[in-house]
C-alpha cells in the first residue's frame, strides 16, 4: 500500500495515470496533502474504462444511476441514493457510465493515513477495504457532507478541520470496512496527564499559528490516528473544536483589555479573516464581538 498523494485523483486510463474526472474540480483546492478532495457534477457519458489506484470514497450529493461493470463481466445498473456513499474498487478494472447528470464530492485518503489509522486500532496485518456500491452509513455520509460544506466555503476552518476529518474516516474505514477485525477499539487510550498539559500549552502558545494534526501529535509524541482518538479521549473533543474555544477564549481576552481592532485579534488568534472569526465567535459567545467588547 504505497500510493502517493496527489493534488488530483487520478486513475489509470488508457494505459495513463489521468484524473479520475474529466471536469475541473468546482471549488477550493485541499488544504491536506495527504487527502484530496474534489467535488464534480458527472454528466452522462460514453463508457469509461479505468483502474482506481487509490482508495476512493464519493458522496452523492444527488442520486446517481450509473451502468458498471468489472472486468467485462455483466454489466449492472446501479441506483445510488441521495447522500449515499461509494467505496470504489481499488486496483480492478471497470467501466462506469453515467445516465444520469449528479453532483458529487470525491475524496482519496492516503494509504498511510489508513496504515497509521489500522496501527492506532490494533491491526497490524495487511489489510484491505471492501468495496461498496452505495453504501448507507449515516457517520460516513456526516464526515464527507462536512468536507463538501468545508470546501464549497474555500476552507475557511484550515487544515487541522480537514486534518480531523480524515482521521476520523481513515479510524471508521478501517474498522467498519477492512477484511480484517480490529483489536483494539475499547481499550483506554487516553493521554498522560503530563502529555495532555504539554499539548495544551503548545496549542495555547500557538494559537495565532494554522497547526495541523500532525503538529499537535508531534508534541505528544504520537502518530496522527493515534493522537487523534487520545486527545478526544482525553478532552471530549476534536483537536480542531479545541483549538477554536481556545482561540475565541483569547479573542474576549483582547477585546476586553486591549484595543486592537476586529481584524487584528482575529489575526492574533489564528483566524484567516475577521468575518469567519465573527462568526465562529458568534456562535460560541452568543453576540458578535463589537457587541462583545462593548458590554465588556
Amino acid at each position: 500500500m504505497n500510493t502517493p498523494p496527489s493534488s488530483r485523483i487520478v486513475a489509470e486510463i488508457d494505459g495513463a495515470l489521468r484524473p479520475l474526472f474529466p471536469t475541473l474540480n468546482q471549488g477550493a483546492r485541499s488544504p491536506s496533502p495527504s487527502l484530496a478532495i474534489e467535488a464534480h457534477r458527472g454528466r452522462i457519458s460514453d463508457w469509461q474504462t479505468r483502474k482506481i489506484r487509490g482508495h476512493v470514497l464519493t458522496l452523492f450529493i444527488d442520486p446517481g444511476h450509473v451502468l458498471h461493470c468489472v472486468d467485462n463481466s455483466t454489466v449492472s445498473r446501479i441506483a445510488i441514493p441521495s447522500h449515499g456513499v461509494v467505496i470504489s474498487l481499488r486496483n480492478q478494472t471497470e467501466s462506469v457510465s453515467w445516465l444520469k447528470d449528479a453532483q458529487v464530492l470525491s475524496v482519496q485518503v492516503e494509504d498511510r493515513v489508513l496504515s497509521e489509522a489500522a496501527q492506532a486500532l490494533g491491526i497490524h496485518t495487511p489489510f484491505h477495504l471492501t468495496a461498496n456500491r452505495g453504501v448507507r452509513d449515516t457517520r460516513l455520509t456526516a464526515l464527507l457532507r462536512a468536507l463538501s460544506i468545508e470546501q464549497a466555503s474555500g476552507y475557511p476552518s484550515g487544515q487541522l478541520f480537514v486534518d480531523g476529518i480524515e482521521s476520523a474516516l481513515a479510524a471508521l474505514l478501517v474498522s467498519g470496512y477492512a477484511d480484517v477485525v480490529p483489536s483494539s477499539t475499547h481499550l483506554d487510550c487516553t493521554l498522560p496527564p503530563a502529555r495532555a498539559k504539554l499539548v495544551e500549552e503548545f496549542a495555547r502558545a500557538n494559537l495565532h499559528v494554522a497547526l495541523t494534526l500532525k503538529d499537535l501529535a508531534e508534541c505528544a509524541g504520537y502518530s496522527p490516528s493515534h493522537f487523534s482518538r487520545s486527545f478526544r479521549a482525553t478532552f471530549g473533543t476534536t483537536p480542531h473544536r479545541f483549538m477554536v474555544g481556545l482561540r475565541v477564549e483569547r479573542a474576549k481576552e483582547l477585546l476586553k483589555y486591549s484595543r486592537l481592532s476586529t481584524l487584528e485579534i482575529a489575526l492574533h488568534c489564528g483566524f484567516q479573516t475577521s468575518q469567519h472569526f465573527s462568526r465562529v465567535f458568534k456562535c460560541l459567545a452568543g453576540v458578535s464581538p463589537s457587541h462583545f467588547r462593548k458590554r465588556g
